[in-house]
């Protein structure tokens, strides 16, 4: 718990006037709605999508090589086509829970698409959810070819069941 305060407040200092919420700031219990987990990624984009009562997720898309404002449009046009009320983006840490670069870049999209999209972002920690991913795809089987193109929406359900397991 300790870790998680010392997370917020060093996010908190990057963006003071954010209204970024983090793990566990979502409230929508109760409400039948979905959600979309993101793994952000330089050149490829995974996406995920909850069922309706927020329980499970599924991959959904890969987007690949879109420049930040594109991207932000098509997560947008995706959680209107599909009714979502809310995203949750992975940021990146390193092991001793420091927000590094591609975590800083992480924050500034999700403040990006909280901004033009007006719906809630939650952060959430994604660290080894890659890893996890390919664990996963080879214990299935999968070839080198399919892990390599569909590792990010993997990596996109992880993250939304993190978060979703932490908020039942």
């Amino acid at each position: 718990m300790h870790a998680l305060r010392l997370l917020c407040q060093s996010v908190s200092a990057l963006l003071p006037e954010s209204n970024i919420r983090f793990r566990g700031g979502l409230r929508l219990k109760g409400e039948t709605c979905r959600i979309i987990g993101i793994d952000l990624g330089e050149r490829r984009t995974g996406v995920s999508i909850s069922d309706d009562l927020a329980i499970f997720a599924h991959p959904l898309c890969v987007i690949e090589g879109k420049s930040q404002k594109q991207l932000i449009s098509d997560l947008l046009g995706i959680a209107e086509r599909n009714g979502a009320k809310a995203f949750v983006v992975g940021i990146p840490r390193n092991m001793d829970g420091t927000v590094g670069e591609q975590g800083k870049k992480a924050i500034r999209f999700a403040r990006k698409l909280q901004n033009r999209g007006g719906l809630p972002v939650t952060l959430v920690d994604e660290r080894l959810t890659t890893v996890q991913a390919e664990r996963a795809m080879i214990s299935l089987g999968a070839s080198r070819k399919r892990r390599r193109m569909s590792i990010d929406e993997v990596a996109a359900v992880l993250i939304l069941e993190n978060y979703l397991r932490q908020n039942r």
